[in-house]
């Protein structure tokens, strides 16, 4: 999801807490996740649409069907993609399973996807403030993983690869998606299934 920047000076998102409890980190990741604060200026609604396709393919490709993605700007959002719930029956507190592992790698994945993909879009629309809150919850998702900050950025710095290359290799998927969000603005399931 992507926030509106102000235009009079940088502002820097609050972080989330490191450590919330697992309803609120369970909003904040996806589904059910509330949309970034606007901070000013929109940004062109082409990147919008790459980003939030980038979240949407990502989304389908790793398994969670996406519900709707939108580059309509509602409440205090610009974009957003809405997917299943990856850690259903899963307390990322205390599942040290291979299984939650393996849900927290796909969260991250799809976290990254929309950045990796606004990039790979036009590079020159990328902007720090940009993707704030995908960075700040795949960072609070590998820590809860890995324990220290060292092996959570290897972590990262692996997924990340990984997110990267399922861009590249569904770039026509997301280029098709993108498209179809610039024309309607919405998107439900159904729609995105046939662009898949």
């Amino acid at each position: 999801m992507l926030p509106m920047r102000d235009g009079k000076a940088k502002q820097q998102f609050t972080a989330y807490p490191r450590r919330p409890s697992p309803p609120i980190l369970q909003n904040l990741i996806f589904g059910t996740h509330r949309p970034q604060k606007k901070i000013g200026k929109v940004m062109s609604r082409e990147a919008t649409a790459y980003h939030e396709a980038g979240h949407a393919v990502a989304a389908w490709k790793l398994g969670y069907r996406p519900i709707s993605a939108s580059i309509t700007a509602v409440e205090e959002s610009v974009g957003e993609v809405r997917h299943e719930n990856p850690f259903p029956g899963v307390n990322l507190e205390f599942d040290g399973s291979d299984l939650a592992r393996s849900r927290v790698e796909r969260a991250i994945m799809i976290r990254l996807a929309g950045p990796i993909a606004q990039k790979r879009y036009r590079p020159t629309s990328w902007r720090r403030w940009q993707g704030g809150a995908d960075y700040a919850v795949a960072a609070d998702l590998a820590l809860r993983v890995c324990g220290s900050g060292e092996v959570a950025s290897a972590f990262l710095k692996w997924l990340d690869l990984r997110a990267k290359a399922l861009i590249e290799n569904h770039w026509p998927a997301v280029e098709r998606l993108a498209i179809a969000l610039i024309k309607h603005g919405t998107m439900n399931q159904e729609e995105i299934a046939a662009l898949m």
